[in-house]
């Protein structure tokens, strides 16, 4: 099992709300693995505060920075992870349903000076990002409505780059059937679905259709680890508990490294 933390989260006010930057572990998840991640993230709180910004944690426990600024969060991460031997890679998880206008077609994205594009142009951003840097993993790259951007995106992606739905899907068994070709994988959330026994139903779908898994916490938590279990029991599977600075989300890698 490989992990998806939390390492920067979008400002709740700022044209960043939403957005979640990760670091991508294809590796099992250790003790070691986890104490360099935090290491990192220390690291980042220092290079923006020198900076001159300000920063704080979030819900989810990663930092959140007072900037707008899309790219001086996605260079500092990169700068910081060559310091690491790019032992890691980069992680983006969008949700960019509440950013889709559907009568223009257009997306208000914070990234740009017009601060919207179409969907070509959003898909050309795509790509450029998957040349510059080591983006492996996109979540909620479109809109839940915007059907014809997830299947064509999917024919011109970059190979190395792994896109799952999470609102596309919402965990839904009939969606992820009829859907299957949008994506490589599913975010996986019990509550989403309901129940302990739906979840499962979808778990053994996606692993019989080879179907990546992530399993992913909530932005209100609790120490509750049923998501570590859950994905300990499957291969082809990422955990995504949150940043290292809460202990509800502490909780779910304490659950794998005591299991490991």
């Amino acid at each position: 099992m490989k992990h998806l933390v939390n390492i920067i989260d979008g400002k709740p006010d700022s044209l960043l709300a939403g957005f979640e930057f990760l670091l991508v572990s294809e590796k099992e998840i250790t003790f070691q693995s986890l104490l360099e991640i935090s290491n990192i993230k220390n690291e980042l709180m220092i290079k923006f505060k020198n900076q001159g910004f300000y920063t704080s944690i979030s819900n989810q426990g990663a930092l959140i920075i007072n900037t707008d600024d899309f790219y001086i969060i996605l260079d500092s991460l990169l700068e910081t992870l060559k310091l690491y031997k790019n032992r890691y890679d980069i992680g983006l998880d969008l949700a960019m349903t509440d950013r889709y206008d559907s009568s223009l077609g257009i997306y208000k994205v914070p990234w740009c000076v017009s601060q919207q594009q179409t969907v070509t142009e959003i898909m050309d951003t795509y790509c450029d990002w998957g040349v510059k840097y080591p983006l492996v993993y996109l979540e909620d790259p479109f809109s839940d409505e915007d059907l014809d951007s997830w299947r064509k995106f999917q024919l011109i992606k970059p190979l190395k780059l792994q896109v799952f739905g999470d609102d596309f899907y919402a965990t839904n068994l009939e969606r992820i059937s009829q859907f299957k070709d949008c994506a490589d994988g599913i975010v996986i959330k019990p509550n989403q679905v309901g129940s302990v026994s739906k979840t499962l139903e979808v778990m053994e779908y996606a692993e019989k259709s080879g179907i990546s898994m992530a399993f992913s916490q909530r932005t209100a938590e609790t120490e509750n680890n049923i998501i570590s279990h859950l994905a300990m029991s499957v291969t082809s599977s990422y955990l995504k508990a949150g940043g290292l600075d809460r202990l509800d989300r502490i909780a779910k890698y304490n659950e794998v490294l005591r299991n490991g």
